[in-house]
Formats: C-alpha cells, sequence, structure tokens
C-alpha cells in the first residue's frame, strides 16, 4: 500500500490566527450589528407597516446592540396589544367610581359675523360601571419589518463573514 504525505504551509501560523479568532471577528461582527439598526429603521417606515394613529407608536422604535446581539424594538406600552390583538375583557375604573367617555366640553364656532367665540359643550357624557370590550384584532407590523429586513441583514453578515476570512487569511500570511 502507498502512503501520501500532505503537507499544510504555514499551519503553525494559521493555528495561531484561529487562536486570534475573536479579536479579528467581535469589531466586525460589532459593526455588523450596528449596521442593522439603519435597515431595520429604513423597513419600519418604509410602505407603512406600523399601524398609525397618533405617531406614538412609530416614534417609540429605539434600538439597542450589546454582546454580540442588537435589537430594534418599540417603547410604546401598549405595542403588544397592537402587534397580537386583545380578547374580549371587562374594563372597570381604577381611579373614579365609574367610567366616563363622550359629550363634548365645548367648541369654537365661528358667527355670522366672522367672530370666533367659544360655545360650551352640551355635555353628553356616557357612564359606566363596567365595560365589556370585545378585544381587538392583531396588527403584527413587526413581521413585515423583519421579513423586508431580511435579506439586506444576511448580506451585511455575508459579508462581515468574507471580511473576517480575509483578515485571518492576512494574519497568516504576516506571521
Amino acid at each position: 500500500m502507498s502512503q501520501f504525505e500532505v503537507t499544510i504551509q504555514n499551519l503553525p501560523e494559521l493555528r495561531r490566527a484561529f487562536r486570534e479568532y475573536p479579536r479579528i471577528a467581535a469589531p466586525i461582527i460589532n459593526k455588523a450589528l450596528e449596521a442593522t439598526q439603519f435597515v431595520f429603521q429604513k423597513n419600519t417606515l418604509k410602505d407603512d407597516p406600523v399601524p398609525w394613529r397618533t405617531g406614538n407608536l412609530l416614534q417609540s422604535f429605539r434600538f439597542r446592540t450589546g454582546a454580540g446581539q442588537s435589537r430594534w424594538y418599540p417603547t410604546a406600552r401598549y405595542a403588544p396589544f397592537v402587534e397580537f390583538g386583545t380578547r374580549p375583557h371587562e374594563i372597570r375604573p381604577v381611579n373614579a367610581r365609574a367610567l366616563a367617555w363622550g359629550g363634548s366640553s365645548g367648541r369654537y364656532v365661528t358667527a355670522a359675523s366672522g367672530r370666533q367665540y367659544y360655545k360650551a359643550g352640551s355635555g353628553g357624557k356616557t357612564f359606566a360601571m363596567v365595560v365589556h370590550h370585545p378585544g381587538t384584532k392583531p396588527r403584527p407590523y413587526m413581521e413585515g419589518i423583519v421579513k423586508k429586513s431580511e435579506p439586506e441583514i444576511n448580506r451585511l453578515f455575508g459579508q462581515a463573514g468574507d471580511m473576517i476570512v480575509k483578515e485571518i487569511a492576512k494574519q497568516t500570511r504576516n506571521i
């Protein structure tokens, strides 16, 4: 039986470069993680995926990065209820003896002379001790943002991987 011998050139240098891998890869990965913020931000604004009523939900988005991860999330207290919807539930007063809504406290009207004045509202408030809310349908906006962002983020991390490999190869030649 014949024997073959394979010699790997620069094997000790390659081993050293792999030991240095975390030091080489960490800054490149962190830059890719930071770049995801702009991808998510763009796709949060593009084509209006976030339900908009007052603009508060859209303005509440924040980005955090650290320890090899990043997060893009809304901070509005009601964000999960918009995303996932709510079941039918009861609403009861917390700081009062009854719930109240409706009616108008007043409005500005224009007289025939062109002068504006304040006209007191007619009241017409509705009061209740309990409201049986029918629930709300989910409006999953985060899934759309993630799906739109995924190809570009995959490309960013593919480029980061290529940069890491090139840097390790460079380190192998230089050592």
